[in-house]
């Protein structure tokens, strides 16, 4: 969270000086929906989310735009898997999002969870985090 934080603060003189810039946060989908198995992971996302919003509202008034590239929860180390078929989806949504003008660019195949704030939120958690636990993270 520091880094992406520390980093904007020192460029952002000279990301206003050009008729237009583009700040880009990469969050995750697990900003929305906690994965307990990396429990710093999503609370890191969820604050960067937070960052990249207000940036954005900072920042309204002037030549530089800021967006959020929030990819779906895929297979991957993090969780002790590895699905490259998971991968390629989700760089292809990523890069979907970035050749865009969305600034909340959230991956299309993430919407069902980033859409999901409300009375579910809880049980969707607890079913997601079913999933993962399943499989042993390899040592």
């Amino acid at each position: 969270m520091a880094g992406p934080v520390q980093l904007t603060g020192a460029l952002i003189k000279h990301l206003k000086r050009p008729a237009r810039a583009t700040i880009v946060d990469h969050t995750s989908i697990l900003a929305c929906l906690p994965l307990a198995r990396s429990a710093v992971y999503s609370p890191s996302k969820a604050a960067l989310h937070s960052d990249t919003l207000s940036q954005r509202l900072m920042l309204r008034k002037s030549p530089v735009t800021v967006q959020e590239i929030a990819p779906p929860w895929i297979a991957a180390d993090l969780i002790g898997q590895n699905d490259d078929q998971c991968v390629r989806i989700s760089l292809a949504g990523t890069m979907e999002k970035l050749s865009s003008n969305d600034e909340a660019g959230v991956v299309e195949a993430a919407h069902a969870i980033s859409d999901n704030p409300g009375t579910g939120e809880h049980k969707l958690a607890d079913a997601f985090n079913a999933v993962p636990t399943a499989a042993p993270k390899p040592a």
